[in-house]
C-alpha cells in the first residue's frame, strides 16, 4: 500500500488518475469476488435446513435494496444535475449526499414507530426508484432539482428502512444460537449488493457520459 501511494505521488496527474482507476476497478472486482464466495459458501453450507432457506428471505431483499440504492449513488446521481439552477453541479451533488444520508438516519431512527416484516416491498420500490433515475439520466425530463432532491431523501428511506427491518427481524426471528451467523449473512448480502452495483455503475455511468 505504501509503494502504492508513493508511486502515485511521483507520476503525473494524468497517469495517477489512471493509477487510481485501475486500482478502483480491481478493488471493486475483488470485493465483489470475495463477497460472492462467502455468500455462496455459507448458503450452501446452511441451506439444507429450514434456517437457511428463511434467512435467503432476508439476504435477497436486502441485497436488492442495497443494489439499487448504490447503483444510485455511483451511476446516476452525478448525471442528475441541472443547469438553472441557482446551485452548482457540485454543490447539487453534495446536497444529493446530504438528503440521502439525512433520508437513512431518519428511516434507521423509526424503528420504534414502524415496522415493516414485508421486506421485498423496499425491493421493489428501490428497483423502481433506479430504474427511473435511468430513464431520467437519459432523457433529462425531471424539470427541477427540488423533485429530484426528493427522490433522493426517498432513497434513503428506504436504503435506511430495509436495513433496519431486516436487522431487527433477523434477531427477534432467529434462535439465539444462529442469530451472530445469520447478522453476519446479511452483512455479507448488503456487501454483494453494493459490490455488484459497483460493477454495473461503471459502464453505465461511461454509456451516459458518451452522449
Amino acid at each position: 500500500m505504501t509503494s502504492f501511494l508513493t508511486l502515485s505521488i511521483l507520476v503525473s496527474p494524468k497517469e495517477n488518475l489512471n493509477i487510481f482507476s485501475s486500482a478502483s476497478a480491481s478493488s471493486v472486482s475483488f470485493i465483489f469476488c470475495s463477497s460472492l464466495f462467502h455468500f455462496l459458501f455459507s448458503y450452501i453450507t446452511i441451506s439444507h435446513d429450514s434456517f437457511g432457506q428463511s434467512l435467503v428471505w432476508f439476504v435477497i431483499p436486502l441485497g436488492l435494496v442495497y443494489f439499487a440504492e448504490y447503483f444510485i449513488n455511483q451511476g446516476l446521481m452525478e448525471l442528475l444535475f441541472f443547469r438553472n439552477f441557482f446551485l452548482s453541479h457540485a454543490a447539487q451533488y453534495r446536497w444529493y449526499q446530504t438528503l440521502y444520508q439525512v433520508g437513512v438516519f431518519v428511516s434507521r431512527s423509526s424503528l420504534c414507530c414502524l415496522k415493516i416484516r414485508k421486506l421485498w416491498i423496499f425491493s421493489f420500490l428501490q428497483v423502481l426508484n433506479a430504474i427511473f433515475l435511468v430513464f431520467a439520466v437519459r432523457f433529462q425530463f425531471l424539470p427541477s432539482a427540488w423533485l429530484m432532491f426528493g427522490i433522493i431523501f426517498y432513497e434513503g428511506l428506504l436504503g435506511g428502512a430495509a436495513y433496519v427491518n431486516t436487522f431487527y427481524f433477523i434477531s427477534k426471528e432467529t434462535e439465539d444460537r444462529y442469530r451472530e451467523f445469520a447478522m453476519a449473512m446479511a452483512s455479507v448480502g448488503d456487501s454483494l449488493g453494493i459490490a455488484l452495483a459497483g460493477c454495473v455503475a461503471f459502464p453505465v455511468h461511461h454509456y451516459f457520459c458518451s452522449f
